[in-house]
């Protein structure tokens, strides 16, 4: 199975899109709030290199959580492929004093 970006070479860059989505939910995973959007990819050779090197793309955010949510849903799809990954965070874990 193919893990990853999928990225092709275009006027010198590596080109590719990912969409990502973050949804926050409450107890019973009820849907809070949700926030998607698509990120475009243009690195130079030397950070592909890099990236290659660490075995990873890392992507940075910031999200103000709403009340009364306790998970937050991280999925990111690679555009080119529709290939999907996601993570799932605890609230809690991240911050121990926060309730519900």
């Amino acid at each position: 199975m193919k893990r990853g970006a999928t990225l092709q070479q275009q006027d010198g860059k590596w080109v590719g899109a990912l969409d990502k989505m973050m949804v926050q939910l409450a107890p019973g995973e009820r849907d809070l709030q949700g926030v998607s959007h698509v990120v475009n990819l243009h690195m130079d050779e030397a950070t592909y290199q890099q990236m290659r090197q660490r075995g990873a793309l890392v992507l940075t955010d910031r999200l103000e959580v709403v009340p009364g949510a306790i998970l937050l849903r991280i999925l990111v799809r690679d555009v080119p492929s529709g290939a999907l990954g996601s993570v799932r965070i605890t609230l809690q874990r991240i911050w121990p004093g926060r309730h519900p």
